[in-house]
């Protein structure tokens, strides 16, 4: 980030991630929260400039997608139209820490049960009931 002069503020560290359009919800919401822009004074005149430096190092898909494709993710095979995946590993970056197992489809079906329960949980309490 910097100043309005043009003064180097904060600088956060490199990253290599695979971005698509199909999954615009990707992305660092936590990187610097509006807090703390406020506390260390990053706002000059109630401006903030931030400089973003982005380096394709590969484009991996050109096509459109069937909807049918998968994407491994922190290790996990799931769809690319499955954006609450990205939610997960960033609100909970420990969710799969000490779920190692070597079988693929293993780890596909975990992550499956926990999008599934997830996309349940954020139902109305209405729709969840055997009588609605």
């Amino acid at each position: 980030m910097l100043n309005q002069s043009g003064k180097e503020l904060k600088r956060t560290s490199e990253a290599c991630d695979l971005f698509c359009t199909e999954v615009p919800a990707w992305g660092y919401p936590k990187v610097l929260p509006l807090s703390k822009v406020k506390e260390e004074g990053f706002l000059e005149n109630n401006k903030l400039i931030i400089k973003v430096e982005v380096k394709v190092i590969d484009v991996v898909h050109k096509g459109d997608l069937t909807g049918t494709e998968m994407l491994d993710f922190n290790g996990f095979q799931v769809l690319y139209s499955v954006s609450s995946v990205s939610w997960i590993f960033s609100e909970h970056p420990d969710i799969a820490v000490d779920f190692k197992p070597k079988n693929r489809s293993v780890k596909t079906a975990y992550m499956n049960v926990l999008l599934g329960l997830i996309e349940t949980l954020k139902k109305p309490t209405l729709s969840l009931s055997e009588n609605a």
